[in-house]
């Protein structure tokens, strides 16, 4: 076979521009090194077959990097299907079958952020917290400056993020959205969380901003009032718990709308605990009411919180997830009580009272 020009050799290939010249110089240099040996068939077919190798090695280094074929396109209307399933999912308390729906959502469209957001909070509901955190990291990652990425990380990042951390994240979510008042919500919890005394002047203006953007909410009152009572200003304590206390309790309120029960319990207890606080340091005759109020709110959140952890540990006690899906379906969280109702049914197929609760719950009609 005789040796062909390597320039014309590589276009006649289909060689990238790019590569031609390199290639054409190996293939130049093969040829003279069998000139100045007086090469025979032999040593040019040798010659050759470097020469080949060597081309294609090349091609193949031109193709693993090439943009168009190291990402493979991704299906966005399947991963929208199976985003919308997962949600469906969830809201009748099929909790796994919901996190593999999420699942398939991210493998077939991995830069869509909704199907990591839902996937976070679905893995927080169910204790996984470390999973769910890495799905915020990602979102996060994925959509730097989106307002929805933003505020549902700072709603379930971890305890232990550094106040540091959380207020840069908040910092942007209020410069993406000014008139929200979760976003300068967050900023202020971020600030008053610092060790020392310095940020508070910060925290009080966010956190009053949060209060006028959104008055229904609690939260913001509340950590207004926890911040007044450590500046010892507890008439202005006083008045911002009163404030939230009122909040949780109005029947119509949005606030009521957007938690759970336990939810709500759980901010109801935490603006009781620190009224009382404030009603006996003024010796206001309501801290025996609010007293026993709190009591109340305590005795049912100890009776839940052992449940729960029968209900989680391993293997999972199938008395306390029903007795969870009683007490959730009494509140009326259909989805809770629906999640326990399966995790019975996981473990005895046949019982009927979580049959019950989960058709109940979910309208299902379960197989006896």
């Amino acid at each position: 076979m005789p040796w062909n020009d390597g320039m014309s050799a590589t276009r006649k290939l289909g060689v990238p521009p790019d590569m031609q010249s390199g290639l054409g110089v190996a293939s130049a240099w093969v040829r003279r090194l069998a000139r100045h040996h007086h090469a025979t068939k032999r040593c040019c077919g040798i010659g050759g077959l470097m020469a080949v190798f060597c081309l294609t090695g090349a091609l193949s280094c031109q193709r693993a990097t090439s943009p168009s074929q190291a990402r493979p396109a991704e299906d966005r209307e399947g991963a929208k299907r199976f985003y919308v399933q997962a949600q469906a999912l969830r809201q009748q308390g099929a909790y796994d079958e919901a996190l593999a729906a999420c699942d398939q959502a991210v493998k077939l469209a991995p830069s869509r952020v909704p199907p990591y957001l839902l996937r976070a909070e679905i893995l927080a509901e169910v204790n996984r917290y470390r999973e769910a955190e890495r799905d915020l990291r990602t979102a996060l990652r994925l959509a730097p400056d989106e307002i929805s990425v933003l505020l549902q990380f700072l709603r379930l990042v971890p305890p232990y993020a550094s106040p540091q951390e959380k207020e840069a994240v908040a910092r942007r979510a209020v410069a993406r959205a000014p008139d929200n008042g979760e976003a300068h919500y967050y900023l202020g919890l971020a600030l008053v969380n610092y060790p020392d005394a310095t940020r508070w002047q910060e925290a009080e203006s966010a956190l009053r901003r949060s209060s006028q953007l959104a008055p229904w909410m609690a939260l913001p009152l509340l950590e207004l009032g926890k911040l007044y009572i450590r500046q010892r200003r507890f008439a202005a304590a006083q008045n911002a718990l009163e404030q939230a206390w009122d909040n949780l309790a109005a029947p119509r309120s949005p606030l009521r709308a957007a938690m759970t029960p336990s939810e709500l319990r759980g901010q109801q207890r935490s603006v009781a605990f620190w009224l009382h606080q404030v009603y006996r340091r003024r010796r206001d005759p309501r801290a025996a009411a609010i007293g026993q109020v709190l009591e109340k709110l305590r005795r049912r959140t100890e009776v839940e919180e052992q449940l729960q952890e029968r209900a989680h540990a391993i293997p999972p006690d199938p008395e306390a997830q029903l007795q969870l899906a009683q007490m959730a379906l009494q509140d009326g969280d259909a989805r809770t009580a629906a999640r326990y109702a399966r995790a019975v049914l996981n473990q005895r197929p046949h019982d009927a009272q979580a049959q019950k609760i989960l058709q109940a719950a979910t309208g299902e009609k379960v197989k006896r």
